[in-house]
């Protein structure tokens, strides 16, 4: 049973390397488009913070991958990097989501 832990290190590694792509999905501006100055800060601070807990939980994939191919509990540790993964594509995927629906805030007059 030595696959699943590779491909979680794989897996884990790509999540590693891909996590610098979150933040510069925050400087696309759509043009004509005004946004809430406060809303734009918020969700910058989102993206950046996702893009470390990416970083982060592609680490702690890889490490529980390593683990795991060393022959000890290799089922369990697989299955919780298999969850450390899916975690990580929620955090990702709800950030980058907010950052997009904040081109749609109706901007109050007050």
């Amino acid at each position: 049973m030595y696959l699943v832990p590779v491909a979680v290190i794989v897996y884990g590694g790509t999540l590693m390397f891909s996590s610098g792509i979150t933040v510069p999905l925050n400087a696309l501006e759509l043009e004509g488009i005004e946004e809430n100055a406060k809303f734009k800060r918020i969700t910058h601070e989102a993206m950046k913070a996702a893009a470390g807990v990416e970083f982060l939980l592609g680490l702690s994939a890889v490490v529980l991958g390593i683990v795991a191919l060393t022959g000890t509990y290799t089922a369990v540790l697989s299955l919780v990097a298999l969850l450390v993964v899916g975690g990580t594509g929620f955090f990702t995927g709800a950030a980058v989501s907010t950052r997009k629906f904040s081109v749609f805030q109706r901007h109050s007059t007050v």
